[in-house]
């Protein structure tokens, strides 16, 4: 059991091992990915992307997809041959994008507490800036 919160060296630790898969939520796949195939953590998530994408049939789930020098905007399916076996090497950058609506574990937030996330966030996003408030895209004023 934790007494304290890890320090930045253990929390860097943790996410170089664990990699994707610290992020990634099988229920909710949705998201950048950028992923080195010679990691078996890496691997594991593609394994799950691909699975996913197979599932939902012919979606075009794949956005922005590069492989080495393969670079396509969208595809319907991954590419030939990754349903059965994975290329052992080689990093993944794609813009994954699942049409199954996420459960009732991510409710939708209203304006006002996308706002209040917003605040609440920006100074860990944008560090150096001395302007704290946020302006939504749409929003009047």
């Amino acid at each position: 059991m934790f007494t304290a919160p890890p320090s930045p060296c253990q929390s860097a630790r943790v996410e170089d091992f664990m990699g994707a898969m610290l992020y990634f939520q099988i229920d909710n796949p949705t998201g950048h990915y950028e992923l080195n195939l010679s990691t078996l953590v890496d691997r594991m998530v593609m394994r799950k992307l691909v699975d996913c994408a197979y599932y939902e049939g012919s979606s075009p789930n794949w956005k922005n997809f590069a492989f080495e020098k393969q670079r396509e905007f969208a595809l319907t399916c991954a590419p030939a041959g990754w349903v059965t076996s994975l290329p052992l090497t080689g990093t993944v950058n794609v813009d994954f994008v699942s049409y199954i609506p996420p459960g009732s574990a991510y409710p939708t937030l209203d304006a006002a507490q996308l706002d209040a996330l917003i605040v609440q966030i920006n100074p860990l996003l944008n560090p150096d800036s001395a302007d704290r408030s946020v302006r939504r895209i749409g929003a009047q004023g």
